[in-house]
């Protein structure tokens, strides 16, 4: 049928496969494939949790099939979405912090906790920004 590389594991208990194990398809299903496991037992895995490779792919640097890309693409999805969270929950609890301040209320347990995690996200936002992965001009 055709060979698939794991870049993502739903199942964290599964011993059956790894992210980066290549496996032959041996059948599919409306949401994905069947594999055999390393050990032969079927496997049924989500769309998801694999991309399809070419015959003779097995995913490397300068293989003409571009899954590489794939996964590269995938990945940068992924942290643009946990950017966009972190710059979210940092406003969110700039804009508690400033609720509880007009109520009177910074010396409350948690205007402090709220100030501590604003905090933890500053710093998370100061890394982005050390490494130039946030635009210029998103300062907050």
């Amino acid at each position: 049928m055709g060979k698939i590389k794991i870049i993502k594991k739903n199942d964290e208990y599964n011993s059956e496969y790894s992210v980066g194990d290549v496996f032959e398809v041996s059948g599919t299903w409306y949401g994905g494939v069947h594999i055999l496991g390393k050990t032969g037992v079927p496997v049924s895995l989500d769309k998801d949790e694999y991309v399809e490779l070419e015959n003779g792919s097995h995913g490397r640097p300068g293989d003409p099939s571009g899954q590489e890309d794939i996964l590269e693409k995938k990945r940068l999805e992924s942290f643009e979405k946990m950017l966009a969270a972190v710059e979210k929950e940092y406003q969110d609890i700039q804009g508690k912090m400033e609720d509880l301040k007009a109520k009177g209320r910074v010396k409350s347990a948690t205007y402090q906790q709220l100030m501590g995690r604003k905090m933890m996200f500053q710093n998370m936002l100061s890394l982005y920004d050390l490494y130039d992965l946030r635009e210029k001009g998103r300062e907050d």
